[in-house]
C-alpha cells in the first residue's frame, strides 16, 4: 500500500462568505463538500487499515469543513442539509452524512455522528415527501434561509445511492428501525416510487436507466455509472432485512 502524502492535505485557512453563508475554504476547490465526501469514502477505510496519523488529521479537517456546511435544523428548512457547493445543495454524490457517520464511528467522534444523523433524520424525509429533488439553491439574510430555486430533475442513481447508504449507516449507529425503513423507501425509487412512476432498475437483467428527466421522460440509456450506483445501493439494502423487505414488497406490488 502506498504511503499517504501529507504534503497534499488541506490546511486550515480563512472562511469565506457566499449568499450570506459563512463557509470553510479548505475543502477541495475552496468549498466543494461533495468532492470532500467522495475523498473521505476512500480515506476512512484507508485510515482504518493503516492507522496513519497524518490521514487521521486529514479526515478531521475535511469532516470539520463538511459539518460547517450544514444549514437549517430539525424545525427550519432545509432541515440540516449539507450545502454541496457555495449556496447550493444537490443530490449528486451527496455523501456528506454517510461519511460523517462513518468517520465518527472510526474516530469515536459523537459530534460528527450527530451532524450526519441530523441530515438523515430531518432532510431525507422532506426529500421523500417531495418525491425527490435534484438541486436547491439558497440565500441567507438576517439568519433566515430561503430557497432561491428548487429543481426536481434530472434524477439519477447517483442521487439515490448516497441517501440509501447514509440511512443504513444511521441504522447501524443507532439501531433505530425507522432508518432502515427509510433506506428501503428511498431505494424503491429504482422500482417505480419516483416522479415517472416507472421501473428504473430491472432485477432480472441488472440494467439501470440513466435517469428521469421529467414525469414522462426517462433517459433509457444505461451507462456504467448508473449500473454501479444502483448495485452499490441495492447490495447494501440486501444486507438489512427491514430495508430489503420494504423494497421487495413494493416491487412485488408493482408486478400484480
Amino acid at each position: 500500500m502506498m504511503p499517504f502524502d501529507a504534503a497534499h492535505a488541506p490546511v486550515y485557512s480563512a472562511i469565506q462568505q457566499f449568499e450570506g453563508f459563512t463557509q470553510p475554504n479548505w475543502l477541495p476547490l475552496g468549498g466543494a463538500a461533495d468532492q470532500a465526501s467522495e475523498l473521505l469514502l476512500g480515506l476512512i477505510p484507508y485510515y482504518s487499515s493503516t492507522q496513519d496519523s497524518s490521514v487521521k488529521q486529514y479526515i478531521l479537517k475535511l469532516c470539520d469543513g463538511l459539518q460547517k456546511m450544514q444549514i437549517g435544523d430539525s424545525l427550519n428548512f432545509p432541515y440540516g442539509a449539507f450545502l454541496t457547493w457555495q449556496n447550493a445543495w444537490h443530490a449528486w454524490g451527496n455523501s456528506q452524512a454517510d461519511v460523517l457517520i462513518h468517520a465518527g464511528k472510526v474516530l469515536n467522534n459523537e459530534f460528527f455522528i450527530e451532524k450526519g444523523l441530523q441530515e438523515v433524520r430531518f432532510f431525507y424525509p422532506y426529500l421523500l415527501n417531495e418525491n425527490f429533488v435534484r438541486k436547491i439553491t439558497f440565500h441567507k439574510q438576517n439568519n433566515i434561509i430561503e430557497p432561491i430555486e428548487i429543481r426536481k430533475f434530472s434524477q439519477i442513481a447517483y442521487n439515490i445511492r448516497p441517501m440509501v447508504l447514509a440511512s443504513l449507516a444511521a441504522y447501524e449507529v443507532t439501531d433505530k428501525k425507522h432508518f432502515a425503513e427509510q433506506a428501503g423507501e428511498i431505494a424503491c425509487w429504482f422500482f417505480g416510487r419516483n416522479p415517472a412512476n416507472q421501473l428504473i432498475y430491472d432485477p432480472k437483467t441488472g440494467r439501470c436507466f440513466d435517469g428521469i428527466n421529467g414525469s414522462d421522460d426517462i433517459n433509457k440509456n444505461s451507462g456504467a455509472e448508473s449500473t454501479i450506483e444502483a448495485l452499490l445501493a441495492l447490495l447494501e439494502v440486501e444486507k438489512y432485512d427491514v430495508a430489503k423487505r420494504i423494497v421487495n414488497e413494493f416491487y412485488q406490488s408493482r408486478k400484480r
